[in-house]
C-alpha cells in the first residue's frame, strides 16, 4: 500500500505537521510506501521529514489563505502528482490541503481520507469566514472517503453540525512514540524552584500573554519559564516579559530538535490557548510525565483529568491561571501524583502503537471499498 499525505505549511513546525511526520514514519515502519506533500516553502519540518527517511515534495502554489489564482494552481499541481505517483490512499491534514487534496484525489479515482486537527468554522474568526467554510466543508463531505477526528469535539461537530454520517468517520487520538524512559519524581530529589515549560508557536491561537501576566502574579514564588517556538509574536512577547520585570525569569529557546529531552527536565508544562483540537505538545509532556495547566478548549479535556493528571482552567483567564500555577509551584507532592497519573494516562490512551492501528485499519476500510 502506497500512502500520499498531504500538509498545507512546510513553513512551519505546527501539530498538523509533527502529526504527520510522525504518522508516515510509523506507516513507514509498518511497510508502506510513503510520500508527504507540503505546501509553501521547503522549511524545518520538510528537513525533519527527509532526516526520517521520507519521500518529500513541496507544492509552493498550496498556500495558508484563500488565494483563487494559487488555489487553481495548487490543485492541478497535486492532480499531477496523485496520477503520476498512483498511490492507494490520499490522506490529508489542515484545512486548504484537505479541501484541494479531496477535489484532486476525486479526479483521480483515489479514495481521500481526512484528518480534522480542528474544524475551520468552529475556531474564531470573523462571520463570513466561518460560513465560506462551513459550506466549503459541507460541500466537500460527498468527496472524503473517510474522515478521522483526533477529538471527541471534533467527532461530534460532524456528526451533529455537518451531518457526516457515523460509518463514515472514527474518532482516533493523536499519539506518539514511546520512547523515552520515564522515572517517577523522588520527594527528595525535587528542586527548590519549579521549571516550568511551555512548547507552542508565537501565535494568537496560543495566549502567551494571558501565560506572562499570570505568572507576574506570583512573581515572588520560586518558579523559572521556558518557551519553545517561533512565530510572528515572539517578539511582541519577548518585549511584554521586559515590561513585567521577568525576563530573568523566562527564557525564549527558539525553535528546538530536542523538546523530548526539555520536557524531561521540567516539573510543569502550561498551554493556555484560545482554541485547540487535541495539541501533540501536551501529548509529548504526559509521555514525560509532566502534570499540565491548560485551557478548557476543544478536546484538551480528553487529554488532562482535571485535578488528577493536571488543572484545567478557563481560557483568557488571568486568575484563574494564576491559581493554577501558584498550587502547583507551592505543592511538589501533588506534583509527584499528577506526574505518574500523567504519564499512565499517556500509555493507556495515546501511544503511536494504539493511533497507527486506528489509522491502518481505515486505510484498508477505504481502499476494499473502492476495489
Amino acid at each position: 500500500m502506497h500512502v500520499l499525505y498531504v500538509v498545507t505549511r512546510g513553513d512551519a513546525i505546527g501539530g498538523a505537521s509533527m502529526h504527520v511526520l510522525q504518522l508516515a514514519t510509523a506507516v513507514k515502519q509498518a511497510g508502506c510506501g510513503v510520500t508527504v506533500v507540503f505546501g509553501g516553502v521547503d522549511g524545518k519540518i520538510v528537513s525533519m521529514c527527509k532526516e526520517a527517511g521520507l519521500e518529500t515534495k513541496v507544492v509552493p502554489q498550496l498556500v495558508r489563505s484563500l488565494q483563487p489564482w494559487h488555489d487553481l494552481k495548487a490543485l492541478f499541481a497535486l492532480r499531477s502528482i496523485i496520477k503520476r505517483l498512483k498511490p492507494d490512499v490520499v490522506h490529508l491534514h489542515s484545512s486548504k490541503a484537505s479541501l484541494l487534496g479531496r477535489i484532486a484525489a476525486w479526479l483521480c479515482k483515489v479514495p481521500a481520507i481526512v484528518t480534522v486537527h480542528g474544524w475551520p468554522f468552529v475556531h474564531p474568526q470573523s462571520k463570513v469566514s466561518k460560513a465560506v467554510y462551513f459550506f466549503l466543508e459541507r460541500s466537500m463531505v460527498a468527496f472524503t472517503a473517510k474522515f478521522i477526528a483526533v477529538s471527541a469535539v471534533d467527532y461530534e461537530v460532524a456528526l451533529q453540525k455537518l451531518k457526516v454520517q457515523p460509518q463514515k468517520i472514527e474518532l482516533i487520538h493523536n499519539g506518539v512514540e514511546n520512547d523515552l524512559s520515564f522515572t517517577p519524581v523522588k520527594s527528595d530529589t525535587i528542586k527548590k524552584e519549579c521549571s516550568i515549560i511551555s512548547v507552542a508557536r508565537f501565535e494568537t491561537q496560543k495566549d502567551h500573554r494571558t501565560l506572562l501576566l499570570a505568572l507576574q502574579q506570583i512573581i515572588h514564588m520560586p518558579w523559572h519559564l521556558k518557551l519553545v517556538g517561533s512565530g510572528p509574536l515572539l517578539i511582541e512577547i519577548k518585549q511584554l516579559a521586559g515590561q513585567l520585570d521577568m525576563s530573568d525569569k523566562v527564557e525564549f529557546l527558539g525553535e528546538r530538535s530536542d523538546v523530548a529531552e526539555l520536557l524531561t527536565q521540567a516539573d510543569l508544562f502550561v498551554l493556555l490557548s484560545h482554541w485547540e483540537s487535541l495539541p501533540i505538545s501536551i501529548i509529548e509532556a504526559m509521555r514525560a510525565g509532566l502534570p499540565v495547566i491548560a485551557s478548557n478548549v476543544g478536546g484538551i479535556t480528553e487529554l488532562v483529568e482535571d485535578g488528577i493528571s493536571g488543572l484545567v482552567v478557563s481560557a483568557g483567564s488571568i486568575s484563574e491561571a494564576a491559581n493554577a500555577l501558584c498550587a502547583l509551584i507551592s505543592n511538589s507532592s501533588i506534583r509527584q501524583s499528577m506526574s505518574e497519573a500523567s504519564h499512565q494516562r499517556f500509555l493507556n490512551h495515546f501511544t503511536a502503537d494504539l493511533m497507527l492501528n486506528k489509522t491502518l485499519g481505515c486505510y484498508h476500510q477505504v481502499t476494499k471499498v473502492t476495489q
